[in-house]
């Protein structure tokens, strides 16, 4: 509790009044308690004390004072009240005689919780002054208790930190508060912007109030859980700016303690070596590599011939991958024709880097199978009976030089080793071929054939345009 008793230079008696007033303006909120007045009256005056706002209403009134002759400070307790910062008030006494105003028509005084006013400044708006109550520079006084800002002790995050994606800053610590009964609310905001609340609890005067808020750098911004805190990307390469305080709910604040801290945009994965022209190639290729992640997210590998997937898996940051064609993709490659091998990795965020290495298939061979993966052509070919004979037909161009090096046929070719049978010389003389297969260990049997044409010392392309047939 604070007594302020403020007694104005020179002062001594300059009039008397049945009353007086004095008007103030609280610069904290403020639980005013007690007034005091320096006065004497000339014998025996009862002395009612009483707050006004400037509407002229009472607000607060305590018991009457008999007042004697004695000149000193007089208390007049009065039923606690709570005045509001920056607003007017009057405070002053009725008498039911005449009192000695104790003061001088001074300047206005000014104290680090209360503003007294000049009497001039104020005379004038005195609302339902009674013509027997004077507005005086009375020698005053007040018993208030002002609000105790609360405090603040921040624990995390360090000062200088770098979040990387994914990274959380964690903002914790604890808040007091001794007045009992105040609500206080630890607060923050991100490089001047809105305030945010991070918790808020009753104050019991002397335990701290603890408080935790994990904050989430994700894709250049930063999440209190789903909500975006500054709306905006945050730049690389300077520094942001967290700031933290307690509120309590009779308006006061603590300092601010400030944390710097900078970020780094998330980077797609590194996929080791370089991008190559492997040149013009005859067998299919193999090229080792590794990827690593700069912010330790997790991350996909994918591997591609011309955009079709050969396969994908999650990847281990710094293992040894090994692309390569597999055999029925590579044989299904246009020959003399530019292709493109790829390796993407994509992190968990959507970022991808890609290694690319290209190259042009050429052949001393066509080679031919028959493609099971259509569904159209693996009904086709696939029976409840058992196969007898096959004709095939080839509808090819041969230039000199070139041949058909090999046609081979088999009716069991759902088992996990088909029998391949030479049927090289009947293709080549238009016949039909009779099998000599009559086993299988597939449910069901299937007719493959596989034609390889030799180039050999032809000078131009050798073509397999397509193939027809029957079989029975």
């Amino acid at each position: 509790m604070t007594t302020l008793k403020h007694s104005y230079p020179n002062g001594g008696t300059y009039a008397n009044s049945a009353g007086f007033a004095v008007k103030i303006k609280p610069k904290k909120k403020m639980k005013v308690s007690a007034l005091y007045f320096y006065t004497k009256s000339g014998g025996s005056v009862n002395a009612t004390p009483w707050i006004k706002n400037t509407a002229g209403t009472k607000i607060s009134t305590g018991s009457a004072v008999v007042i004697n002759t004695t000149l000193q400070w007089w208390t007049f307790p009065i039923t606690q009240i709570e005045l509001q910062a920056n607003t007017d008030y009057w405070i002053g006494v009725d008498g039911t005689n005449f009192l000695d105003i104790y003061g001088s028509d001074s300047a206005a005084v000014d104290y680090p919780d209360v503003y007294l006013y000049a009497n001039g400044t104020y005379n004038p708006d005195f609302i339902n002054n009674p013509t027997a109550i004077t507005a005086a520079d009375q020698n005053l006084g007040l018993e208030y208790s002002v609000n105790a800002v609360p405090t603040l002790n921040l624990t995390s995050p360090s000062d200088n930190q770098t979040l990387a994606e994914g990274n959380t800053m964690l903002v914790e610590g604890t808040a007091g508060d001794t007045d009992n009964g105040n609500v206080v609310t630890v607060k923050y905001r991100i490089n001047g912007g809105t305030n945010r609340a991070i918790a808020s609890g009753v104050s019991d005067g002397s335990s701290p109030i603890s408080f935790s808020k994990a904050l989430t750098y994700s894709n250049k911004r930063l999440f209190d859980g789903s909500t975006d805190i500054v709306g905006a990307d945050l730049a690389e390469g300077v520094d942001h700016t967290l700031a933290v305080w307690a509120e309590d709910d009779q308006g006061g604040k603590s300092a601010e303690i400030t944390r710097k801290f900078r970020v780094i945009h998330n980077r797609p994965p590194v996929i080791s070596g370089e991008n190559a022209d492997l040149g013009t190639i005859m067998t299919p290729p193999s090229r080792t590599y590794t990827v690593t992640d700069p912010e330790s997210n997790p991350f996909t590998v994918t591997e591609k011939i011309n955009g079709t997937v050969i396969r994908t898996f999650p990847g281990v940051a710094g293992q040894e991958e090994t692309i390569t064609i597999p055999h029925d993709l590579w044989i299904r490659l246009d020959l003399d024709t530019p292709h493109t091998l790829t390796v993407e990795a994509t992190d968990s965020n959507g970022l991808t880097s890609t290694r690319t290495f290209t190259f042009t298939r050429t052949e001393t061979h066509i080679e031919f199978l028959l493609n099971f993966d259509n569904p159209a052509v693996a009904a086709h070919f696939t029976l409840d009976g058992m196969p007898k004979r096959v004709l095939v037909t080839l509808e090819r161009y041969l230039p000199p030089g070139s041949s058909i090096e090999s046609v081979k046929v088999c009716n069991n070719a759902l088992d996990a080793e088909p029998t391949w049978e030479d049927a090289t010389a009947a293709v080549t003389a238009g016949r039909g071929y009779l099998f000599t297969n009559q086993t299988r260990t597939a449910q069901d049997w299937r007719i493959d054939i596989w034609v390889v044409i030799a180039k050999g010392t032809a000078t131009e392309r050798a073509r397999l345009d397509g193939f027809g047939g029957a079989f029975d």
